[in-house]
Order: structure tokens, then sequence, then C-alpha cells
């Protein structure tokens, strides 16, 4: 009897432990989401995002339980969720800035996490690039590269009138449960 006893007793503590770690969890991923301003949808990133002094780059110590590699990530924001999950955007360290959405479970499970940018324009001869992401009001997500390739010599000037066009792009949304779901890379010639 003193044996049922001593494990009614031992499940009881144990009971009472395990909420408090749900607790410091769930404030531990709190803070993580504090560090996001809230920002409205739609959101439209045109262009190369440069770093500037006045971007915040995620606190390690706080972050890289959510986010892996959150060293290499700036603050953007929070973006209006529904009752089953929070997304938040990064801005992920590479030639510029490139956007990641990242969205966690109500009690701070990472959900889902990706790139959304192409992130392939760069600096290079003879080749023109605009970079564009769009998360509309209801998730929807697009991101492309505009590139336009022409003749030039190795001073980087144009020789002659021939150019090539094409648009490389991904389309996407944000399901209801969080998940992100992005369709195959499309390229079109213009």
């Amino acid at each position: 009897m003193s044996i049922t006893l001593n494990l009614k007793l031992v499940s009881l503590l144990l009971l009472s432990i395990i909420p408090s770690f749900d607790k410091a969890e769930n404030e531990g991923f709190n803070i993580f989401i504090n560090q996001f301003p809230e920002v409205s949808l739609p959101i439209q990133f045109h262009g190369q995002i440069i770093e500037s002094e006045t971007s915040v780059k995620l606190d390690p110590k706080i972050s890289e339980n959510f986010i892996k590699g959150s060293q290499y990530h700036y603050v953007y924001g929070k973006i209006p969720s529904n009752d089953k999950f929070v997304g938040v955007i990064t801005l992920g360290v590479a030639n510029t800035l490139l956007p990641f959405l990242h969205t966690f479970s109500l009690n701070g499970e990472l959900v889902s996490s990706e790139q959304i940018s192409m992130g392939t324009c760069g600096a290079g001869m003879c080749v023109s690039c605009i970079e564009v992401t769009e998360i509309s009001s209801n998730l929807d997500i697009y991101f492309a590269d505009s590139l336009t390739v022409y003749d030039c010599n190795d001073d980087g000037e144009e020789v002659s009138n021939k150019k090539d066009k094409y648009v490389t792009y991904v389309e996407g949304n944000v399901l209801d449960d969080g998940y992100i779901l992005l369709l195959e890379e499309k390229k079109n010639k213009l």
C-alpha cells in the first residue's frame, strides 16, 4: 500500500511539474515572437534588400531554438495569422538580404520555413535583373527574378541589340494550418 501511495505522490508531483515546463517554453516563444513588429499584408519586396543601420539582427540566445542559424537573420516582421499558427519574416544574410517566411504553431513548434526569394540576381556583366517578392492579404506567395541577358564585350558594354529576357518565378501560399506550400519553379521567356 505504501508503494501505491508513493507512486500516486510521484505521479502528482510529475503532473504538477510538466505544465511549468510547457509554460516556460511558451514564455520563451513569446519572447522570441515579440522581437518582431507586426506588419500588415500585402507585403512587397522590390529589388535587392540591403542591410542598413536600422536592421536588427535576431538575438541568437532567444531565437536559435526556433530558427536554426538565427545569427544570420535580421528581424522583418510578424504577419497577421489565424488561431492555428503565427508567421514571421526574417531577412537572411547573403550578398543581399533574402526574405524567409517561418510559421509556428501557437505553442512554438516550427510548422514550416521557406526562403521566399529566387536569390539569383547578383552582380555580373551582361545581365540586368529585377527581383520581386509578394505576400497577398490572403497569404498567396509570389516571388520572381526577371533577367535580361545581352551580348557585351569584356568591359560590359553592349555589342549588339540582341537581348534574351525571361522571368523565373515560384507561386504558393500559406495553408490554414501554417504549412507553406511552394509550387515548382517556372521559367518563361519574355
